[in-house]
């Protein structure tokens, strides 16, 4: 947990969208394997070569099953409006509006668009 810790795997900002989640989860992976390996070699610890090589992959694999699962169901929970990231929107009038049209396009992204904050009022202007 410490390792998927430093990796970043429960930053907020990676749950729920984007590879980076999973990414994450397997550079922890790695890091276990050549841990244990180090430290096996190190401290001339007699581990098995199975242990090392394949229970690790596989917790690993059930752990990346289970955070799709969990991602599934927070996507499930976006759709109906619930786990969302209140967003606030900042930039020219132009640039506002399709960078909150795109952030309000799919509910599994995770960002309710709640307002906009420009440096000046353009009359002309149209933000969604």
């Amino acid at each position: 947990m410490l390792i998927l810790a430093t990796q970043g795997a429960y930053q907020v900002r990676r749950m729920g969208a984007g590879p980076e989640e999973f990414q994450a989860f397997l550079r922890a992976g790695f890091i276990a394997v050549a841990l244990l390996a180090m430290t096996s070699f190190s401290t001339q610890l007699d581990l098995p070569r199975r242990f090392v090589f394949v229970t690790v992959p596989v917790v690993v694999a059930l752990g990346g099953l289970w955070r799709y699962g969990l991602r599934r169901v927070l996507h499930r929970h976006r759709s109906r409006g619930e786990s969302m990231l209140r967003t606030l929107v900042v930039g020219t009038p132009g640039r506002v509006a399709p960078v909150a049209a795109d952030l309000s396009a799919e509910s599994y992204h995770g960002y309710q668009v709640v307002g906009a904050c420009t440096p000046y009022l353009d009359v002309d202007a149209e933000v969604s």
